[in-house]
């Protein structure tokens, strides 16, 4: 360190303390007698300099500290290597870039599936080419291929008629793996502001027979204004009551 700065230091009584936030006393017994900047000036002492040499030696000191970390740390990989073990920094594992893929697969053949539609016409009950490559896709990924459909479906990005027929056969397909999300599905579609999809959800939560979206389905009657519509809900909320009466009894 430069002698301007050790001269500035030693005639600096007080240090901050940045710990506690307070100023301990190093030699003068009040805070008056702390010099001001002008003192130092007339007394010859060249404060930029000494500011310059004090903010030069700082930076030596961080890039020596930065260098020992690094030889750290080389020293580390060293000995991993040593040890048989291989150290690959920044790579991604290959069951996460398979995972990816999966993923990736997965919303490409949703895409397929609700893009193939087309024109195409369906009926209650009637196996098609839409429903079985549906249960092969649900089959192949599991719950997340239910809530990839369940995705397109509230994104508004199919057609009401295709989001109606996939909400249909997932309420009949046999997948106990997935019937929890399927279940969670269908309840929440009784809440789609189409009524296509409103209706499908209905007829999906029919076959599943299942109470527990009782209390979806009386919501949903409450909420819904086509008395149509209305009238399937009454039905399907019928159904599963006496549904809930068997298993009680």
């Amino acid at each position: 360190m430069s002698t301007a700065v050790t001269c500035l230091r030693a005639q600096t009584p007080y240090e901050e303390s940045w710990a506690d936030g307070v100023k301990s006393k190093t030699g003068h017994s009040s805070p008056e007698e702390v010099r001001p900047i002008e003192y130092y000036r007339l007394q010859g002492v060249d404060l930029a300099r000494a500011l310059r040499d004090f903010w030069s030696v700082a930076s030596i000191a961080v890039a020596e500290s930065a260098i020992e970390i690094a030889s750290g740390f080389e020293h580390m990989l060293r000995w991993f290597e040593g040890a048989g073990t291989v150290v690959r920094p920044y790579e991604v594992p290959d069951n996460a870039t398979a995972e990816l893929q999966r993923a990736s697969d997965l919303d490409r053949r949703i895409a397929r599936l609700f893009g193939s539609v087309g024109e195409q016409s369906f009926e209650e009950g009637i196996e098609t080419e839409f429903s079985r490559e549906l249960e092969r896709v649900v089959r192949a990924y599991g719950d997340n291929a239910v809530v990839a459909v369940g995705q397109r479906i509230a994104g508004g990005t199919v057609k009401p008629e295709a989001a109606a027929e996939a909400l249909r056969w997932l309420g009949q397909m046999d997948s106990p793996i997935t019937y929890r999300q399927r279940l969670d599905l269908l309840e929440r579609s009784l809440s789609a502001p189409s009524a296509w999809i409103r209706d499908g959800a209905s007829l999906g939560l029919a076959s599943l027979d299942d109470p527990d979206a009782m209390p979806y389905l009386e919501r949903a009657i409450e909420r819904e204004q086509i008395p149509e519509l209305r009238e399937d809900l009454q039905r399907v909320l019928s159904q599963l009551e006496k549904t809930r009466q068997c298993l009680c009894s």
